[in-house]
């Protein structure tokens, strides 16, 4: 199976999952925009960003859309098109609560990244350390089924390997490895382990996990796995708290996130929008109504790799604190060193492994000429896009990305199983960076 009918599948499976942290819900205020011009874009360039969203939404590829556009920290362009709900005909809008699903991993890897610097732990310590269950974790080396054979790990995994998907960690759905059948077989589904209650915490998720081996050995290659769930249980572990709690006291309180967390509210459901993917005819087919949603109540578990919901100003602030250096309003989320490891590549040339092929997924765009940095991709070279820019997505076609050389953020919104069904992330870049005509402004 290809890749991106794995990446379909899962998609299906996703959509019966993830919920958790009652975000506290508040009223942002949607901020004044400024002048296109005065920032250095074109009014009428940014315009045919909007009349290409609204294309995909009249030719029935997508049920509505979002977008912002910022720089310097002013939003220059805010947009929505089509409905959050076909049904019902409710419109999207700013405030559109949406699953970002792994738009969650960026926000996870500055979580790790606040708890690192409180001391305790440095990037480069081995995760048994602090999760011992992973000790003696094997590696899969070859066979499949009950002729699986394994190996010991060359060397052990550090955090720096699970915020850069090079500790060996596989996904259920990536059948391409014998491994992910294991998983499935020990109830390690990739959208769903944490909702049932059967693995009551993250303590007993690594358990669970430490009896399949890894697929690959650990800092071997880049390949899409489950070490943001291990993350989240180092924060625990290191601070003595939830992951939940930690995330709200260190990230999301005081970025103002009001409406982001790891379920809906019910007093903003009528907010949340529907998740929709094609049918066989290349219609739109909702998998998943407010009504019916996992995120109508906290999971068993708070994880680290997926199960957010959000907003486009919400996460815009997100990105804007990144863009900042790790600070938004006067107020201080991360050191700039933090926030530069955070946005920088951290792959050898021999570790790329999947990740050419998997980033159309992770952001919708063409995975080529990007490294990979805590949580998102890296833009290696201004051929590709801006060189340093920090970029991911969700697997309901969420997409954003972050241009700290040119100060410039862009967020993308949508509700689409799987990513990648459309190129948005590179229809994102595109547009905007057209639209920029005056770059040193």
């Amino acid at each position: 199976m290809t890749l991106r009918r794995a990446f379909h599948r899962a998609g299906f499976s996703l959509c019966l999952s993830m919920s958790a942290l009652t975000a506290s819900a508040q009223d942002n205020a949607v901020p004044a925009l400024a002048s296109p011009a005065e920032l250095g874009f074109d009014a009428a360039r940014l315009a045919e960003l909007d009349r290409t969203l609204q294309g995909y939404v009249d030719r029935g590829e997508l049920p509505g859309a979002s977008v912002l556009v910022a720089r310097h920290g002013r939003i220059v362009h805010l947009a929505a098109f089509g409905q959050r709900d076909i049904d019902t005909a409710a419109p999207m809008a700013d405030d559109t609560i949406i699953r970002v699903y792994s738009m969650a991993k960026p926000v996870t890897a500055a979580a790790v990244m606040a708890a690192y610097e409180k001391g305790g732990f440095s990037l480069s310590d081995p995760v048994a350390r602090y999760v011992p269950e992973l000790a003696d974790v094997r590696v899969y080396a070859d066979g499949e089924g009950d002729a699986i054979e394994t190996v010991p790990a060359q060397q052990q995994m550090t955090i720096e390997n699970l915020l850069t998907h090079t500790a060996g960690f596989t996904m259920s759905f990536q059948i391409g490895t014998p491994v992910a059948k294991l998983y499935q077989q020990a109830g390690l589904q990739s959208a769903t382990w944490f909702l049932d209650g059967s693995i009551p915490d993250l303590g007993a998720f690594a358990e669970r996990i430490s009896s399949v081996p890894l697929a690959y050995q650990p800092d071997e290659r880049w390949h899409y796995g489950l070490g943001f769930d291990i993350a989240a249980l180092v924060v625990e572990r290191t601070r003595g708290q939830g992951f939940d709690a930690f995330l709200q006291e260190r990230i999301l309180g005081p970025l103002k996130m009001g409406d982001t967390g790891f379920h809906v509210p019910e007093g903003s459901l009528d907010r949340f929008a529907s998740l929709y993917a094609r049918n066989a005819d290349g219609g739109l087919v909702a998998v998943e109504t407010p009504q019916r949603s996992a995120f109508l109540k906290p999971p068993a578990v708070a994880t680290g790799s997926g199960a957010l919901v959000s907003t486009i100003l919400d996460y815009y602030r997100f990105a804007q604190m990144l863009c900042n250096g790790g600070e938004l309003d006067g107020v201080r989320v991360l050191r700039p060193g933090s926030v530069d490891l955070m946005l920088s590549n951290h792959l050898r040339e021999d570790q790329f492994g999947q990740l050419a092929e998997a980033t159309p997924f992770g952001f919708g765009g063409t995975g080529t000429g990007v490294g990979f940095g805590y949580g998102g991709a890296v833009v290696l070279d201004d051929e590709h896009g801006g060189e340093g820019t920090y970029m991911w997505g969700g697997a309901g076609s969420t997409t954003f990305f972050v241009d700290r050389r040119n100060g410039i953020v862009a967020v993308l919104m949508t509700q689409l199983m799987p990513s990648g069904t459309y190129p948005l992330g590179d229809v994102l870049k595109t547009a905007v960076y057209e639209a920029l005509v005056d770059p040193a402004h």
